[in-house]
């Protein structure tokens, strides 16, 4: 997909990674601030930007030979991202720029760098919540909360995974990684959200009398599209 068929102004064309950190200097930031979505390895640079800065991924379903339908791919989950932004900015990751190569094929996106750790890290290590000083009951009914709101207004993430949702340091539920569209293949954000609070209820993280209100909660909210 051509970077002029795609939203502007935000758009920077590189070469590769080393372009890239030129294009976010001349924006005013550094490797440290973004999180770089991309299909492409030229752009994956663990020498250029920090570790978990990058992700470098094809996506299921879309064949990776076929360069336009990943750029079409690409371009159509930085949409997706700024939908769920301008609605929740506050609980969504910032958009940045789409960036891609001289030839004017888009390539990944970029997005602020959220400083927090992963709801999934939070499974795995439940200490964590102790060595943040955050209560997992508070973050569970947020999250609740930011997925009623969005499916209120019939908008999904459609990857409602825990690791795609981001903990800051001081409580706040921040969503990243969306999927363009539902697919007949994928769960829906609610169901997703479900089988966090089953899980976090099993775990003793909430009671199952919170659990019974949050699930409430989901169920009676309008279900995304």
């Amino acid at each position: 997909m051509a970077l002029a068929a795609v939203i502007k102004p935000s758009i920077i064309k590189a070469a590769d990674a080393k372009d890239l950190v030129k294009g976010l200097e001349r924006m005013g930031c550094g490797p440290q601030d973004v999180y770089v979505k991309t299909f492409d390895s030229a752009y994956d640079s663990s020498s250029l930007f920090p570790s978990g800065h990058i992700r470098l991924r094809d996506w299921e379903g879309v064949n990776p030979t076929i360069k336009h339908s990943n750029g079409q791919h690409i371009a159509d989950e930085f949409r997706a991202l700024k939908r769920m932004h301008d609605t929740l900015p506050k609980n969504v990751a910032t958009p940045l720029a789409l960036f891609g190569n001289m030839h004017g094929e888009v390539k990944g996106y970029l997005s602020e760098f959220v400083k927090g750790t992963c709801l999934h890290d939070y499974f795995v290590q439940p200490d964590l919540w102790a060595q943040y000083g955050l209560v997992a009951r508070d973050v569970l009914h947020e999250l609740v909360r930011v997925v009623a709101e969005l499916n209120a207004r019939a908008i999904g993430h459609y990857d409602m995974a825990d690791y795609n949702i981001m903990v800051t340091y001081d409580g706040k539920v921040v969503l990243i990684d969306p999927f363009p569209a539902l697919r007949s293949t994928r769960r829906t954000d609610t169901d997703l959200v479900h089988d966090i609070l089953d899980r976090a209820t099993l775990m003793g993280m909430i009671t199952p009398e919170e659990y019974n209100d949050l699930s409430y909660t989901l169920l009676t909210s309008p279900q995304e599209r």
